[in-house]
């Protein structure tokens, strides 16, 4: 299916750099193709290549065997029976893994300015290494900072994110109880409210008859 947004076509340096950084010894997909035989091919078979993705590319459909997948569960320790115990792999065809690095790299060429220069985490060339040193580059220049003063507080704010989607229907089911909670409350004081008006008005009458005999 086509549409109007011109697409830059798919060229064969960047199929030669997504083969070049497949890795080895890594297990097939439903193809039954090896990295190595697909860095085996010569500048035909890198043709052939180009032009089947460069086709699927400008006009999105992908042939079925290509979207076949193998998913296997593995424990992210020894006897572990739970499903969130479990890290979920998919072997794919190497074809469909060059064509998700190709599309990778330009979506990332094209974000990467938009990302602060602070952010580490999934971006290449980043990893952990860059924030620890950043902190401590922090702690040390506030150190520097307050060593005037007898004493100097560094505050380190860690937000651990973890099972995200289970946190989210956690926390809607939190706010539904709450709601629901502070809806029957302010029912119960209406109707309270009521009540005791009703009440103070039929007494105000009965005075007021009772006066009348009086």
């Amino acid at each position: 299916m086509k549409d109007n947004f011109a697409r830059p076509p798919i060229l064969k340096d960047e199929v030669r750099t997504a083969i070049w950084k497949m890795k080895n010894g890594k297990a097939t997909g439903p193809d039954n193709i090896a990295a190595e035989q697909i860095k085996a091919l010569d500048e035909f078979g890198i043709n052939k290549i180009t032009e089947l993705l460069d086709e699927i590319y400008e006009t999105g459909e992908i042939p079925k065997d290509m979207l076949k997948s193998i998913f296997i569960a593995l424990p992210k320790k020894d006897g572990a029976t739970e499903c969130e115990l479990h890290r979920t792999i998919s072997l794919m065809s190497q074809v469909t893994k060059i064509l998700l690095r190709i599309v990778m790299i330009r979506v990332r060429n094209k974000i990467r300015p938009e990302i602060g220069d602070t952010q580490c985490g999934f971006v290449e060339g980043k990893g952990t290494t860059n924030a620890v040193y950043m902190l401590r580059m922090i702690i040390e220049r506030a150190s520097e900072i307050t060593s005037s003063s007898s004493s100097s507080l560094v505050v380190v704010v860690v937000v651990v994110v973890e099972v995200a989607v289970e946190v989210v229907v956690v926390l809607v089911v939190v706010t539904v109880v709450v709601v629901v909670v502070v809806v029957v409350v302010v029912v119960v004081v209406v109707v309270v409210v009521v009540v005791i008006v009703v009440v103070a008005a039929a007494l105000l009458e009965t005075t007021a008859t009772i006066k009348k005999f009086i």
